[in-house]
């Protein structure tokens, strides 16, 4: 308590004792008898009062032990059961439990195949295995300085990033327990294949495979690809500890449109334990035309880049960089244009596209010359502004041209646009509109037209490669915003009316990832209809039709069939009381590579703990991890501090000894007659 404040407490009790004095002793005569009490009473209801003006503050200072997290991290994939070492885990887990590190730790559960998962709960059924992503997710939801960690997994990881670099950004130390058999057997596998997603008919496509051999001896082998069951290309080779890699590519011929399924094999040596890794499956699609697509600019922009890569994901798009004084022969070849950021020098091109009808796609910027704009095409005019400002986008939620996917749009920064107001002459649909400086302007910013000769798309901003690079920032892949502008090539790209009931899907699902297709089903004023019933009949090569409901998503509608079997399935999209369905056909690749491997990486979860400042253990010697838990005086309770200052005139008991002192004087007074 200050100096000031004791000071103020002292003079408010001399104050109240000179009041008392002067009412029952300076000039009182009567009730000498009970003077002495009421004087009491009416001392502590005069200091009381003072005591409530003054308002002293009373701090408390409590201690308190707060433990260290003890994160205890499960692999619950299926490797683990396929190398019968899911007991040893879970015996692991209990000495663990048994060793009583509740009393030290704040112990927290936690499990992991593709994503992170709170419990213990283990079921060892996990197709994928991403340890990196566990470690990440775990390091952003944990507070630094305060846990340690202990991972107990063989170390194989099927997807994600390295997980070995992980151990120098970890918050805290991570000790590894490993899971497995450490000994490493000879093995000859298929390490990686190399193939286009995409062919064209009767042209030749390219097959790249990396083989390895983990061993010593010299072993011989023969290398072989099936197309749809057929061999069509073989090869023989040996490979030793020496030499121990090998690259073969082969060029082989897309004869039919459609999906086509590869095989390839290795066959194995005598005495080869792990024989899944010598058999690989993926499959590529046929398709008997290409669309060629010109982006014609006057300028150097790192828009060109984003958008060639963007489109050219698709194997059956191929891009062209133009000039717009190219000729008439030159534009003839190209399926759609995106004129990006026009100026005089479109003039002959505008002239051309007039014409033609062709597709168009015009992305506008700073360096866009708007009075020449205006006057070459009929689609939009803007106001001629000179004044240029960042732009943010805002989805329009009744966008019906297509599904937009899981863009975050939220996320994107702003691009560069001039001002002014935007009038569009044609039907059209708009995707994004206008933010600038948190003000929704109602401006559209992305938007796709249509009549009767062509339909076009127009985007009012200048670097859209900060979208595609964001893009990468939240998940680390462009898919997001390459799928986006993928979208918007095949619809200007096509000739067909739009549809009400879309369909979302790729042709091809490996066996470990999740097989979805996903439907977007809209009124018929081109609303998204969530109040739908959609319907998929799913029909094998061999066996029974299934039929199941489509669950609604955000956006859409989607049917999980991760439950189906390898093999080739057709389909039909149907909406309930309505004439409308959709169909189409995937595969679905018998892979499993959880069933990989045999021998734990121990070797790279010592590395991950070295690097955290951790260590790597083994089930049967948990006791030296035990002891180090225990031991280790950087893991001790810390002791918390907290002082909480209380406002005296939070205390109720002072305002009730006030009114308790008055009543006790008052009637005191009234039965002596002194009232």
């Amino acid at each position: 308590m200050q100096i000031n404040t004791v000071l103020l407490l002292i003079a408010a009790a001399l104050a109240a004792g000179l009041l008392v004095y002067y009412q029952y002793y300076f000039r009182s005569t009567r009730g000498r008898g009970k003077r002495h009490l009421m004087a009491i009473f009416r001392f502590i209801a005069l200091f009381a009062s003072l005591l409530l003006l003054i308002n002293p503050e009373i701090s408390k200072e409590s201690i308190q032990l707060e433990k260290r997290k003890l994160l205890l991290l499960s692999d619950n994939s299926a490797s683990l059961g396929y190398t019968r070492v899911d007991t040893t885990l879970l015996n692991a887990l209990d000495k663990i439990k048994e060793a009583g590190l509740d009393n030290r730790f704040d112990v927290q559960r936690y499990n992991f195949t593709d994503r992170l998962q709170i419990g213990d709960s283990l079921s060892f059924s996990g197709s994928v295995t991403d340890i990196s992503r566990a470690l990440r997710d775990i390091n952003e939801i944990v507070e630094q300085e305060e846990s340690v960690l202990v991972l107990l997994t063989d170390g194989n990881q099927t997807f994600g990033s390295d997980y070995e670099y992980f151990g120098s950004q970890s918050k805290f130390p991570i000790y590894s327990v490993v899971l497995g058999d450490t000994t490493k057997y000879e093995d000859l596998k298929i390490d990686q294949v190399n193939l286009n997603r995409y062919a064209f008919l009767k042209n030749k496509f390219p097959l790249e495979s990396f083989i390895s051999y983990h061993g010593q001896n010299r072993v011989n082998t023969r290398y072989s690809v099936y197309l749809n069951d057929e061999r069509v290309y073989t090869e023989n080779f040996s490979l030793s500890g020496v030499q121990n890699t090998k690259r073969i590519t082969t060029l082989l011929e897309a004869r039919s449109v459609g999906i086509m399924n590869l095989r390839l094999e290795i066959s194995s040596f005598p005495g080869e334990r792990n024989k899944a890794n010598n058999i690989r499956y993926t499959s590529l699609e046929v398709l008997d035309e290409q669309t060629k697509v010109a982006i014609v600019t006057d300028i150097l922009h790192p828009d060109i880049g984003a958008l060639r890569k963007a489109i050219e994901v698709n194997e059956q798009r191929a891009v062209s960089i133009l000039k717009p004084t190219s000729n008439k022969d030159e534009w003839r070849k190209y399926n759609m244009f995106i004129l990006y950021q026009p100026n005089r020098k479109f003039q002959a091109l505008y002239n051309f596209l007039n014409q033609s009808g062709v597709s168009r796609f015009t992305i506008t910027g700073t360096e866009t010359d708007w009075r020449f704009l205006n006057n070459a095409q009929n689609s939009f005019e803007r106001e001629l502004v000179d004044l240029n400002d960042e732009v943010l986008p805002v989805v329009n939620k009744g966008f019906a041209a297509f599904d937009m996917g899981n863009v975050d749009f939220w996320s994107f920064p702003p691009l560069e646009s001039t001002l002014g107001e935007i009038l569009l002459s044609k039907p059209h649909d708009i995707l994004l509109e206008q933010r600038i400086r948190g003000v929704d302007v109602g401006e559209p910013l992305l938007v796709i037209a249509q009549d009767r000769e062509r339909r076009e798309a127009m985007l009012f901003g200048e670097n859209i490669w900060k979208w595609r690079m964001q893009t990468y920032r939240n998940n680390q892949d462009f898919e997001d915003f390459d799928e986006l502008i993928g979208k918007i090539i095949r619809l200007l790209s096509t000739n067909t009316s739009k549809s009400r009931l879309n369909l979302d899907y790729e042709n091809t699902f490996r066996g470990v990832e999740t097989a979805r297709i996903r439907a977007t089903y809209f009124d018929q004023a081109y609303q998204f209809d969530g109040n739908a019933k959609l319907k998929i009949q799913i029909r094998p090569e061999a066996g029974i039709s299934t039929e199941r409901s489509m669950l609604l998503k955000q956006g859409y509608y989607e049917a999980d069939l991760s439950g189906l079997e390898p093999g080739v399935y057709e389909f039909t999209v149907d909406v309930e009381q309505e004439e409308l369905s959709r169909s189409g056909a995937f595969t679905i690749l018998e892979y499993d590579v959880e069933r990989l491997f045999l021998s734990s990486n121990y070797q790279k979860l010592d590395r991950l703990s070295k690097r955290s400042g951790g260590k790597l253990y083994f089930p049967d010697s948990l006791e030296p991890l035990l002891t180090e838990l225990y031991e280790n005086p950087a893991f001790n309770p810390r002791q918390r501090s907290e002082q909480n200052v209380v406002s005296l005139i939070d205390y109720k008991f002072l305002l009730a000894a006030i009114v308790l002192a008055l009543a006790i004087e008052w009637f005191i007074r009234k039965y002596q007659g002194l009232i």
